[in-house]
């Protein structure tokens, strides 16, 4: 009998790799991301940015409030400060002597001319504004030249505060920088009328 041919051996298979699947691997954030907890990196970070709710976070939102306020505060603060003097001072009849106007209000007169029988360069400072308030402006510069000059000094300032509270924006820094040398000036001119005076 014919012997049949071996068979071909068939070579054998190795074993398939099984698929491995991806694992999303958590992204760790970074120092100035947000608390939020780690999330798989396919998800976007945007969102640690994200405003909240109303647009803001809550702490921003408080220091909003915060910068927004402080400004009209001030500007108040400054308004009160500088609109009273002046009502007090229209409330006073001026001093026919040119100063003293201050002791209607119960103060004790200047005490450099008790002291030293000198004027200040403050004095008349009172009667001057009690002219002015009632548009008489001739005579509160006659009465005190820096003083005058204050009052209107101080006017402008009102003006500006009142526009701060308004709108709650700082004054741009060319009017804060006018409003120091106009103080500057009013300061110069109230020393030369005291050194005229003095030599009078």
């Amino acid at each position: 009998m014919p012997s049949q041919p071996p068979e071909a051996e068939t070579p054998a298979r190795s074993p398939e790799p099984e698929p491995i699947l991806a694992e999303a691997i958590p992204c760790e954030p970074s120092m100035d991301s947000c608390d939020a907890p780690s999330e798989p990196c396919e998800a976007s970070m945007d969102h640690c940015d994200a405003p909240s709710a109303e647009g803001v976070s809550p702490d921003n939102g408080a220091a909003l409030n915060r910068g927004f306020l402080r400004p009209r505060l001030l500007a108040f603060v400054v308004i009160i400060g500088l609109v009273t003097p002046l009502l007090v001072a229209r409330t006073l009849s001026p001093s026919t002597h040119g100063l003293g106007t201050h002791q209607q209000l119960g103060l004790p007169p200047c005490s450099m001319r008790v002291l030293f029988g000198i004027r200040c360069p403050a004095c008349g400072m009172t009667t001057s504004w009690s002219h002015w308030t009632r548009g008489d402006w001739w005579a509160s510069l006659r009465t005190n030249a820096g003083g005058a000059c204050l009052a209107f000094v101080a006017v402008g300032i009102v003006a500006i505060a009142a526009k701060v509270l308004w709108t709650g924006r700082v004054p741009e820094y060319p009017t804060t920088y006018r409003i120091g040398w106009a103080i500057v000036a009013v300061g110069g001119i109230t020393v030369i009328d005291w050194f005229v005076r003095l030599s009078q």
